[in-house]
């Protein structure tokens, strides 16, 4: 994320978002979203500081045509992406730098979200 142009990991269009009341903070050093499980709305962070996370990637497809998620991750229809949220991993939080890196091992990237109903489908 880039704190005066906010963008997502995977280039796609950052069309939606759920801002905190006074969010973002376009302060040097929070260039990173977090989201809050409880009210489910985005606050800017710093993005050294070590926060739960998910990582989004794309299932590989199988014969007949079902979806195959890594073990633990959780399919999406609307998005066709599988999700894994950081507790059905044994990494527990990391800074997103990190994150992003422990993703990457599965083919993924941080999740981008672009619905309310996305969002609420993280949160469950």
């Amino acid at each position: 994320m880039n704190a005066t142009k906010w963008s997502w990991i995977d280039n796609s269009p950052f069309d939606f978002n759920e801002w905190k009341k006074g969010e973002p903070q376009n302060i040097t050093g929070l260039g990173c979203i977090s989201v809050s499980i409880n009210a489910g709305t985005w606050s800017s962070q710093d993005c050294f500081k070590k926060k739960p996370y998910v990582c989004d990637v794309t299932p590989k497809p199988t014969m007949p045509p079902f979806v195959k998620c890594p073990w633990g991750w959780a399919y999406y229809e609307p998005t066709g992406s599988c999700y894994g949220v950081n507790y059905t991993v044994p990494v527990g939080k990391l800074s997103w730098t990190a994150a992003e890196q422990y993703c990457e091992q599965y083919g993924a990237h941080l999740a981008s979200v672009h619905s309310y109903d996305e969002l609420s489908f993280l949160n469950s």
